[in-house]
């Protein structure tokens, strides 16, 4: 994030290098932290709208070309990401039965437990 940027800039600008869309941020409904010792990370969960854009591999700026790690990009149905194994997902929606609970959180959620598998 470029310092000049504020968050929602910033996304909006990543979410296009990263997706080829373009985004409108709604809501910003919680903040996820956790601690793995000696990793600390922050994350910052928005809902967003696309504006425009086709979905596409995008590229990161900061990485050299032939070492681009943006391999697929793919819209997925809630029923097919609920078939990945849960050691492959983001702690938040692995235990959950839709998206609605995840919209409807509010506030700051620590961890202190093996984040990064």
């Amino acid at each position: 994030m470029e310092s000049e940027k504020d968050t929602k800039a910033a996304l909006c600008k990543a979410f296009l290098e990263d997706s080829g869309l373009a985004i409108e941020v709604t809501e910003f409904p919680f903040v996820y932290a956790c601690l793995d010792k000696p990793f600390h990370s922050i994350e910052l969960f928005f809902e967003v709208k696309r504006v425009s854009g086709r979905l596409k591999n995008g590229s990161n700026p900061e990485m050299g070309e032939g070492f681009q790690i943006i391999t697929a990009t793919t819209f997925m149905p809630f029923e097919e990401i609920k078939r990945i194994p849960k050691v492959s997902l983001h702690y938040v929606i692995q235990n959950i039965t839709s998206f609605e609970p995840v919209l409807k959180l509010g506030g700051y959620f620590k961890f202190h437990w093996k984040c990064i598998n």
